[in-house]
């Protein structure tokens, strides 16, 4: 069976981490971001945005005000999949880990950026300032853990990069 590729990029202080930017625009595959994404700073973030995955809480005219040019691009993951996918131990389904379940139900392979998963004390998003106190997030790690000890086709997009046979890597070389 033959996967397709898609690049979550998480809104976790992660992203901070590492200047993937570049990389994230030149994946091959759809990006798909959440939320209130910010593309700040581009050298970390990217620009690239296929697909924005929101919360049904958030109205598209809401989403409109923060990207105008990706309105087209808001998708939402259905609530008939949403409520098939399992649950963390506070009963919360983020949206980034139901998109990756979303993904992999439609035979993707799932790379992910940005997921912290951060734990109490942790910036919420990279693009907040203060902590965050609860810890729906930090119990998401089990079920992305969990998805990967099963052997479905997810990783994090620093293990891909760290891996010889990379495709991004196999791309520069061509160029």
């Amino acid at each position: 069976m033959s996967y397709k590729n898609v690049l979550l990029v998480g809104n976790g202080p992660s992203i901070l981490h590492a200047p993937y930017g570049q990389v994230i625009d030149e994946f091959d595959g759809e990006v798909v971001r959440f939320n209130r994404f910010v593309l700040e700073p581009v050298t970390h973030t990217g620009l690239r945005t296929d697909t924005w995955v929101a919360n049904y809480s958030l109205t598209d005219e809401d989403l409109a005000k923060l990207h105008p040019e990706l309105v087209d691009k808001i998708t939402r993951v259905p609530n008939e999949f949403k409520n098939t996918v399992p649950k963390n131990s506070y009963w919360f389904r983020s949206v980034g880990v139901s998109t990756m379940f979303w993904y992999l139900d439609m035979g993707y392979t799932v790379i992910l950026h940005g997921f912290t998963h951060f734990i109490r004390g942790e910036q919420r998003h990279y693009f907040e300032y203060g902590l965050h106190e609860k810890l729906w997030h930090a119990c998401d790690r089990r079920l992305v853990h969990g998805v990967m000890g099963e052997g479905k086709p997810v990783c994090h997009l620093r293990s891909l990069l760290i891996r010889k046979d990379h495709w991004w890597k196999k791309k520069r070389e061509k160029k």
